[in-house]
């Protein structure tokens, strides 16, 4: 007996699913409010991080500084093949002046203070990637894992950093007087027209690839963590107090506290990951990266690292809404 096409479960009709369901995940149109909102947020992160690296970069990675340009080269393996060093474009490994280190930092924080007000556009996102990737292959052995959160979510929004909303209302005040108000070199009609070019597939391109890299974070870090011993019989918190890290003030190894804290860190990892690709449980998303942010706080110190958690959930504001 032979079945017909369509009484297969594998049809083709199946397989056009897939690719539907694939398209409109990543190449949808949406409003890009949720790429403006997460641009001034990162802007901010970015601005506090450009004021930390005025405090160390000139003296530290400069040619008479503690790690000269011949330690960091060292460092970084020159010469040596599948250390990277030879795709090293840092500016301070051509220029290593205090003066080249100083203008880095300042021109970093100026266009990070320009990414918040929203002028710019990709030119000033970029811009701000490019300053933080110079000093992050200056000194690759000193990068955190919030500046290298901050590296990619600057990437992504390069995709679509957004809209100016001050330059938008005075573009559609102007036109609703004049009849030929329009925004990024375009002639708009109509005030509908210019809230309609606040929409495209780029804005949801580059939310979806924060969102994709913020999940995979989320279960790589706590499977990562996991691989030490400490996670496991609940000391790690302990352990972290002991470094001097955190808020937390000395925590005894054999202390249930510090056990149900190190299990409550482990916990909030995977249930952030869970709540977010979730669109029903926003609510519970929003409680559980507050979580995540206090306790990479409290636990071990790292404020940057809690900004960047408010910054990805940011990103996934859009799920959060009825479609």
């Amino acid at each position: 007996m032979t079945l017909d096409r369509s009484d297969k479960p594998w049809t083709l009709e199946f397989y056009r699913n897939i690719a539907r369901v694939w398209d409109a995940f990543w190449f949808s149109s949406t409003s890009n409010s949720v790429n403006t909102t997460v641009r001034m947020a990162l802007g901010v992160v970015m601005c506090l991080q450009f004021l930390l690296h005025c405090l160390w970069v000139p003296s530290w990675l400069t040619g008479n500084g503690w790690l000269n340009e011949s330690v960091g080269r060292y460092l970084i393996g020159q010469g040596m093949e599948g250390t990277g060093s030879e795709y090293r474009w840092s500016l301070l490994y051509v220029m290593g002046s205090s003066g080249v280190a100083w203008g880095i930092c300042l021109a970093g924080l100026l266009a990070s203070v320009l990414m918040v007000i929203g002028y710019g556009g990709r030119a000033v996102v970029l811009l701000v990637w490019g300053c933080a990737v110079m000093i992050h292959q200056r000194s690759p052995w000193l990068t955190l894992p919030a500046e290298t959160l901050q590296i990619a979510a600057l990437l992504y929004l390069a995709i679509e950093p957004g809209v100016n909303r001050f330059a938008v209302r005075r573009s559609v005040s102007g036109q609703v007087g004049s009849g030929r108000v329009g925004t990024s070199g375009s002639d708009l009609s109509s005030p509908k027209e210019s809230s309609a070019a606040e929409y495209g597939v780029l804005a949801n391109l580059a939310m979806r690839c924060m969102q994709v890299h913020w999940i995979l974070w989320l279960v790589l870090a706590a499977t990562s963590m996991l691989q030490q011993v400490a996670w496991w019989n609940g000391t790690a918190a302990a352990v972290l107090s002991e470094q001097g890290a955190g808020m937390m003030g000395l925590v005894p190894r054999s202390s249930l506290w510090g056990q149900l804290v190190t299990l409550g860190v482990l916990v909030v990892h995977f249930s952030t990951a869970i709540f977010l690709v979730n669109r029903r449980s926003w609510g519970f998303a929003v409680i559980s990266s507050a979580l995540l942010a206090i306790g990479l706080v409290v636990i071990a110190g790292d404020w940057m690292m809690g900004g960047m958690v408010i910054v990805f959930l940011l990103a996934f504001q859009g799920n959060s809404r009825s479609e």
